[in-house]
């Protein structure tokens, strides 16, 4: 699989080293951005998130487990396993790279690139269960958070196959 790298308004005009980037979607770029998240102060002061929570980038799927006040979690999973989920995040990558490239550009998602936007506009979450999406709406802030952090990372994209 070939990989770009975006660039976006916040970086450097010369080139940064390719060990310098983390890769999306993989398990790396969820644990670096599992890690800013734990030690944020503004996440924590979000509350207690207790939820499994499933993403889907195109075919690859990722499980966050939120126990508490941090990201306990991350792993790459098989279909089967949403099924512990109590939601799941579906987007194709190019609406991945158009989120995360806004958060990078904006130090977070502006307006039109919420999860509670995109989910209003494009119904990206999707839960076997009505509770399930009640934990959404609970903790979308929390979520929100968690990916607004990753504008600290250099991100690489991973090329559609």
């Amino acid at each position: 699989m070939d990989a770009t790298r975006i660039t976006t308004a916040n970086d450097q005009p010369n080139h940064q080293e390719r060990a310098d980037l983390t890769l999306f979607p993989s398990v790396e770029w969820f644990e670096s951005v599992r890690e800013i998240a734990n030690r944020d102060r503004a996440f924590r002061r979000l509350g207690s998130c207790d939820a499994k929570v499933g993403v889907r980038v195109g075919e690859r799927i990722y499980a966050l487990d939120f126990e508490a006040f941090e990201c306990a979690a991350v792993s790459e999973i098989q279909e089967y396993a949403l099924a512990d989920a109590d939601f799941v995040l579906r987007m194709d990558p190019e609406s991945w790279r158009s989120l995360l490239t806004n958060v990078k550009d904006n130090g977070g998602a502006d307006s039109e690139h919420t999860l509670n936007t995109l989910d209003v506009q494009s119904g990206i979450v999707q839960s076997a269960n009505p509770y399930g999406l009640n934990s959404f709406a609970r903790y979308h802030l929390t979520l929100q958070r968690f990916f607004d952090v990753s504008c600290h990372i250099e991100t690489e994209f991973a090329d559609a196959d």
